[in-house]
């Protein structure tokens, strides 16, 4: 199924823009107020930890060490403009309800880390899961929602992709 009223995408965009970033930022809040200079909190034996970590580089902490500068350019000014080009092409082109599902909550994800870096210069991560001895990052709500987001364009497009025909 399509989306091709306007007023329903923009909608449908603007409600998962908007519920996302209140939760991240809200948990963000609780997670400073709450974890900020304490010991980590475990639950089921370890498996998933609350545990306060301020990220001022990229995904795992990537490029942090770069010059103020270059931080802005490449963890501020670049995202921004990405986000704005995918959004706005994405508006333009005829998609599934779950395409541009996903592609708003790859949207979402990224608005929320965005306001932690220009309004703190870093972005609040505070959860962290072990599953069999594989130990995740410490990630945000916000990381959710991209990663959830991923995974629906993923399987949207493999699900596209067996439907249809195949070149003679």
């Amino acid at each position: 199924m399509n989306i091709n009223n306007k007023w329903l995408k923009y909608s449908l965009f603007f409600a998962i823009i908007a519920i996302c970033v209140s939760c991240d930022q809200q948990t963000k809040i609780m997670a400073k107020e709450q974890l900020a200079y304490k010991a980590p909190v475990e639950y089921l034996d370890g498996m998933f930890k609350l545990i306060y970590a301020e990220n001022t580089g990229a995904f795992l902490g990537l490029g942090d060490s770069l010059s103020p500068n270059l931080k802005y350019l490449f963890l501020i000014f670049i995202p921004t403009l990405v986000l704005f080009i995918f959004a706005a092409t994405y508006f333009k082109a005829s998609s599934s309800i779950t395409q541009f599902i996903g592609m708003s909550l790859i949207v979402a994800g990224g608005v929320g880390n965005l306001i932690d870096r220009i309004a703190y210069g870093s972005v609040i991560d505070f959860m962290n899961i072990d599953i069999g001895g594989l130990r995740t990052g410490i990630f945000n709500f916000a990381d959710v929602a991209v990663s959830t987001g991923l995974i629906v364009l993923l399987i949207t497009i493999y699900r596209s992709g067996k439907n249809a025909p195949y070149p003679s």
